[in-house]
């Protein structure tokens, strides 16, 4: 994909009521370094954070509710597609432990699990042509990360290039663009819902991306693009 980036809206997305959505990217990184210590023991207390969360304290988050009335809002079921994020917490309790996947996957999971937000994040160069934001017609393929495969129903929102559904209900992300070992050139999407203020959004996006540089090297850079315009604004220039 070229560094000028395009999305689009189709208006039944708009009516979803999401004023921007926020994103980075991040070129140039090392996703086959090691993590240093101290991420590693970063990761270790964000999954034991992730064993003592009790269910009250899901049940009654503004984030991951935000989420709930998104899935209702399409007439779908949150125990069937329950957000990425509280997805990763339910591995965590089941397995008793952090999956460890490689060092961007497993820093950006960590913000995952501290925010609650769900985080798109693909391999840049595996994209093509313009991200659109749209409802599902139904009946669309989508190849999740894990294998296998799916089938959209009408009504589902997702976001997508000109080939492949990238990410379907804020739930699950697509194996065909995952970030691999091999990665270099990544993009990070945070759509968010209803009870998420872009700052709160931007802000994660910033931590992820300081972790990654960090530990992986690369530049970064911050944005954030409106729904109704379609325009972009660039927090800041690569670096």
């Amino acid at each position: 994909m070229s560094h000028n980036l395009q999305f689009s809206f189709d208006n039944e997305f708009k009516k979803l009521g999401i004023v921007e959505i926020a994103f980075a990217t991040i070129r140039g990184l090392n996703n086959q370094v090691s993590l240093p210590a101290y991420y590693d023991a970063l990761i270790e207390d964000a999954e034991r954070r992730a064993l003592e969360m009790s269910e009250e304290c899901l049940a009654t988050s503004p984030v991951l509710l935000g989420y709930r009335d998104l899935i209702q809002h399409v007439k779908r079921s949150m125990k069937k597609f329950p957000p990425s994020a509280r997805s990763l917490i339910d591995i965590v309790k089941r397995r008793a432990s952090f999956p460890r996947i490689n060092p961007v996957v497993d820093l950006y999971n960590v913000s995952a699990l501290d925010s609650f937000l769900s985080l798109g994040v693909h391999d840049l160069n595996k994209l093509h042509g313009t991200i659109s934001f749209r409802i599902s017609k139904g009946g669309e393929i989508f190849f999740p990360i894990g294998g296998g495969e799916k089938i959209t129903a009408q009504g589902d929102y997702l976001y997508a290039d000109e080939n492949n559904i990238l990410a379907w209900l804020d739930a699950r992300d697509s194996e065909l663009v995952k970030v691999e070992s091999q990665t270099r050139d990544l993009i990070i999407i945070i759509q968010g819902n209803l009870n998420t203020s872009l700052d709160s959004r931007l802000r994660v996006l910033s931590v992820v991306c300081r972790r990654i540089i960090d530990s992986c090297g690369g530049q970064s850079s911050i944005s954030y693009v409106s729904v109704q315009s379609g325009l972009t604004t660039m927090l800041n220039s690569p670096g």
